[in-house]
């Protein structure tokens, strides 16, 4: 009964699972690993895994999950897209950084870096790591899943909605913050996907542009994007601005390499023999 049901709507019994497993797994980080968000070690990030893991583990079995684990070994013919998943986030995180300077501030200034080195080095591993397990979900099943279906284009905007949903953060950075930040995901799965298809699907690109992406903002972004615990306090409101202005800053930088793209990805779709996959 439960195969039958994980078979016959695979995204929709992922997503849910999804939801839990970022519920279950983010209490569990609070109560167990409370300072581990202060090195970006984020667990909740392996909710999309371990949910993906077990939507193909139901249907699939062990082939599946291996299949599934596959898709993250380093080709060399993802060697140039990997050097393109790297140099686009590093330029648009630059541009807007510098688009908020002027805007909020009238000048541009180097960022302030408050960490050592070697807390860095930690952070930036603990993102890869995070990456990985949002990525094994998001785009090594979720997208080829719904690109069955659909065209690259439509799978890629509701990966990226989804996504942005997913991480349930209303009361962290109010509704249009939110609801920029959602749109702004959606760009960005829109790049990632269009690089996984020059890849064959390959995630390794995704990877290192999530992970890229979100070590840029940390680099970039770290005085503005203060954890939760220093938002409640009266300066809340003003970094709640901030957010606004950050994610409408990232919407409007990351849309416009989606304007080139977007005709290439709208007739796309998976030819697989993976039923799983």
């Amino acid at each position: 009964m439960i195969k039958k049901i994980v078979t016959k709507h695979p995204v929709i019994v992922y997503y849910i699972a999804c939801l839990l497993l970022w519920v279950i797994f983010g209490l569990t980080n609070m109560a167990l690993f409370p300072t581990s968000f202060n090195y970006e070690l984020v667990f909740p990030q392996w909710a999309p895994a371990f949910a993906a893991f077990i939507v193909v583990g139901i249907s699939g079995g062990k082939t599946g999950i291996l299949g599934l684990l596959q898709k993250v070994s380093i080709k060399k013919s993802s060697i140039k897209w990997g050097l393109a998943s790297v140099v686009i986030p590093v330029v648009c995180c630059v541009i807007a950084y510098i688009g908020i300077m002027y805007t909020e501030f009238g000048q541009c200034t180097m960022p302030t870096f408050t960490r050592s080195i070697g807390i860095y080095a930690i952070c930036f591993l603990a993102t890869l790591f995070g990456s990985y397990g949002e990525e094994i979900g998001w785009r090594g099943f979720m997208l080829p899943q719904l690109n069955k279906k659909h065209s690259l284009l439509m799978s890629s905007v509701i990966v990226g909605m989804s996504w942005g949903l997913w991480h349930i953060n209303i009361g962290r950075f109010g509704l249009i913050a939110f609801g920029l930040f959602i749109l702004g995901l959606t760009c960005i799965s829109l790049l990632i996907s269009w690089l996984c298809s020059k890849t064959k699907n390959n995630i390794f690109v995704a990877i290192m542009f999530h992970t890229i992406m979100n070590f840029c903002t940390l680099l970039l972004f770290e005085n503005v994007l203060s954890d939760f615990s220093q938002m409640q306090t009266g300066a809340h409101i003003a970094d709640m601005h901030l957010y606004t202005i950050l994610y409408g800053m990232y919407l409007i930088v990351f849309a416009i390499p989606c304007i080139f793209i977007v005709k290439n990805m709208s007739g796309k779709k998976t030819k697989t023999k993976n039923e799983y996959l």
